[in-house]
Formats: structure tokens, sequence, C-alpha cells
């Protein structure tokens, strides 16, 4: 989570996080975003779901929905 927090943010991207430990609401919406897995981090890239920290797949994404 560390890293892919760092590399979002060395990107110029706005970045909202979840503790789903805490947030009921959001580890529900998590799992529905995932399939059921509870694997972390799960990033939405504007509707682009990543599981696990992937480089390429987060710059991918995101260069996907700035050219929209």
């Amino acid at each position: 989570c560390v890293k892919a927090r760092e590399y979002l943010r060395s990107l110029d991207v706005h970045l909202i996080e979840y503790n789903i430990e805490k947030d009921k609401d959001k580890r529900e919406e998590m799992l529905d975003k995932s399939g059921g897995s509870k694997g972390v981090p799960l990033i939405d890239v504007e509707g682009i779901i990543i599981r696990g920290y992937n480089q390429s797949a987060l710059r991918a994404a995101i260069e996907r929905r700035r050219s929209l």
C-alpha cells in the first residue's frame, strides 16, 4: 500500500484512501469491487479496478482516463 501511494502521488493524481479495517461500508465496497478478494491494495481508477500494486497497470489506467 505504501508503494502504491507513493507511486500514485508521483504521477500527480488525486488520491483518496480508505481504512477498510475501520470503515465497514468501505470494506464491503472493496469486496464488491474485487469480486470477494480481500487482498490490498485495491485501486479504483474511475471504474478501472486494479488488484495489488502494479505500476504498469496503474499508469495505463490513469493514461486511459486522462485521455477521455
